[in-house]
């Protein structure tokens, strides 16, 4: 027994040790310091480095990634959360970013330690995300590592379906993945008017599409109807005008027609009415001078 446990150890030395990717995140807080980045080594896939910035008291993140022997530096990409950011991130001291997207200089680039600064200036609370992706130097096209390889259609770096570019690399509808189907951008829900793919708000739920756009709440006696941006259709009250001052105009909903009812005594007869005799038989009609007519 004691050598099967012995042999059992062994084999479980000897079996290889696959790395975990890297993620960072603040705290603790990246460096200040030009001069003395925060190190970071990088290992097999993806890996992520997160930070927050902050004027005055924190306008810096600097730091380096090591890609280990062996590997090389796929694809570099930048994702900037929130608004209001003023500034630059600068990858390897040869390219700058401003907003969110990949980076492409040089890549793939070899084993070796590279070069991260992230500056802002008059913005307050500017999260970031930076991906890196690292495999071995003789693998061949991997879909998901944001490089665009031969026979890939698409690379975004990223597993998420329905935005333009599928987990096979291969360009798909841009917009939401709602119920197991990919939904387009502003396509509203089958049977709501009002609810839709809206990216700005959720990509796998259905959500409020924009104010003012057109929809029908399948009633007759309103018109004009429109979102009100809260996932709601309304409209205004029909207008139901035949013109003729003598009738009393109404939306009837259940024949769904304009309705109009005429006004007792109103229009032409309404002088002579005022002003005759009228019998009770209703035989004949006296005016005011007495003649029979």
């Amino acid at each position: 027994m004691r050598h099967a446990t012995l042999l059992l150890a062994a084999l479980l030395f000897s079996l290889p040790v696959t790395a975990r990717a890297v993620d960072v995140t603040e705290p603790p807080d990246l460096s200040g310091d030009v001069g003395s980045p925060s190190a970071v080594t990088l290992t097999n896939g993806r890996n992520t480095v997160s930070g927050t910035l902050a004027t005055p008291d924190d306008r810096q993140d600097n730091f380096t990634v090591t890609v280990p022997t062996g590997h090389r530096l796929r694809a570099v990409r930048l994702t900037i959360e929130g608004g209001g950011f003023i500034g630059a991130v600068t990858f390897n001291l040869s390219e700058s970013r401003t907003s969110s997207g990949p980076f492409t200089m040089g890549l793939p680039m070899p084993a070796g330690t590279y070069y991260v600064q992230v500056v802002t200036d008059f913005s307050t609370g500017t999260s970031w995300t930076m991906s890196f992706f690292v495999a071995p130097e003789d693998a061949g096209p991997i879909c998901g590592d944001g490089a665009l390889d031969a026979g890939e259609g698409c690379d975004d770096g990223n597993a998420t379906e329905c935005d333009g570019c599928s987990n096979a690399c291969t360009v798909v509808v841009s917009g939401c993945q709602i119920e197991g189907a990919c939904v387009a951008e502003a396509a509203a829900h089958p049977t709501i008017d009002c609810i839709g793919c809206n990216p700005e708000r959720s990509r796998t739920a259905w959500s409020p599409l924009p104010r003012d756009r057109r929809c029908d709440d399948d009633t007759f006696c309103t018109e004009r109807d429109a979102c009100d941006g809260a996932g709601n259709c309304a409209g205004i009250p029909r207008t139901c005008d035949d013109g003729d001052a003598c009738t009393t105009d109404a939306c009837d909903e259940t024949s769904a027609m304009c309705t109009a009812a005429p006004i007792p005594l109103c229009g032409v007869d309404a002088g002579m009415d005022a002003g005759a005799i009228t019998s009770d038989a209703g035989a004949t009609t006296e005016d005011d001078a007495g003649r029979v007519g």
